[in-house]
Order: structure tokens, then C-alpha cells, then sequence
């Protein structure tokens, strides 16, 4: 899925149809800017509104809303009594993060690159789709080719891919 600009990369995020990878960086994006927040929730308000003028209700079995609205509770309170990220003299780590970066309840593995490059590969399913966590000291830096299309968000500092700086 080939996004042409950030508008469309946050409706296609609004409508659930990017895969686990692709929301879990527009989710730790959201994290820190609430103008997309707000450009979703218009997304979100919008998709909503179009359900309900142009779609046809369908029949449901018996008790299927309570159904899927207990699970949306369970999974909230297990959200809510998961543990908090430590604190890390290293690496501020977003919550939203949390889940995956240290999903055994272990500080994370970081792999070193090179000296002041190191990563950590977070888990993905499809296993086709990839996501890192990729820590870059002062005036660090990668040089890499490959075909697939790649996002990177900064969470903090400045990073340079040949003319432009984000």
C-alpha cells in the first residue's frame, strides 16, 4: 500500500486498513502530536457519519453488541493493568510502545550496528511486514538500499536521508 502524503497515511490509519506495523508507528506518531490526533478523530468522525447515512443495517444474532462490547472493556482493563514503561537513562520510550518493546516483561535486546547505532526488531504479524526501533547517537547515521518502501518517525532528535532532515 503506497500512501502519496501524511493525509492519507492518517485516514487509511482512521479506517484500520494499514497493517500492524504501519499503525504502530502512526500510533507512537499520535503519541506526540496532537494535530494528527485531532486530523484522526475528524478521519474517524467522517468515516462514521458515512456509515451511518449510506450503509443498510444488517440483522445481528442475539446479544452479538454486548459481546463485542465486553471484549472492548476486557481488553481496556488489561491495557490499563499493564505495567508502565521504566524509566531508561537511554531511551525515553513512548507508551505506546510498551506492549511490544518489552513484551516478556524484559528490559529489551538492543543489537549494535556499528559503534552508537544499535536496534531492536519488533515483533509483526504478518511476519511480512517489519518494524525496528532504531537509536542513533549524536551525528550517527546508516547508509542503505533495498527495494520495500520504508517510514521512519523520529521520536527525538534529527535524522538526515540525504537532502532532507526530519
Amino acid at each position: 500500500m503506497r500512501h502519496q502524503n501524511y493525509a492519507e497515511l492518517l485516514m487509511d490509519y482512521a479506517a484500520g486498513t494499514l497493517d500492524e506495523a504501519l499503525s504502530l508507528l502512526v500510533c507512537t506518531h499520535l503519541h506526540y502530536s496532537p494535530q494528527a490526533r485531532g486530523m484522526v478523530e475528524t478521519c474517524e468522525a467522517v468515516g462514521g457519519t458515512l456509515l451511518e447515512k449510506h450503509c443498510e443495517c444488517m440483522p445481528m444474532k442475539e446479544g452479538s453488541l454486548e459481546k463485542v462490547l465486553a471484549g472492548l472493556e476486557k481488553r481496556a482493563a488489561a491495557c490499563a493493568e499493564e505495567a508502565c514503561c521504566p524509566e531508561d537513562p537511554d531511551f525515553p520510550y513512548p507508551q505506546v510502545l510498551c506492549r511490544y518493546i518489552f513484551a516478556q516483561g524484559k528490559k529489551p535486546k538492543w543489537r549494535s550496528v556499528m559503534p552508537g547505532v544499535r536496534y531492536i526488531d519488533i515483533p509483526m504479524r504478518p511476519a511480512s511486514s517489519r518494524a525496528r526501533l532504531v537509536h542513533m547517537g549524536p551525528h550517527k547515521g546508516l547508509f542503505h538500499r533495498h527495494a520495500a518502501e520504508e517510514y521512519t518517525l523520529v521520536i527525538k532528535g534529527v535524522f538526515r536521508d540525504g537532502d532532507n532532515e526530519f
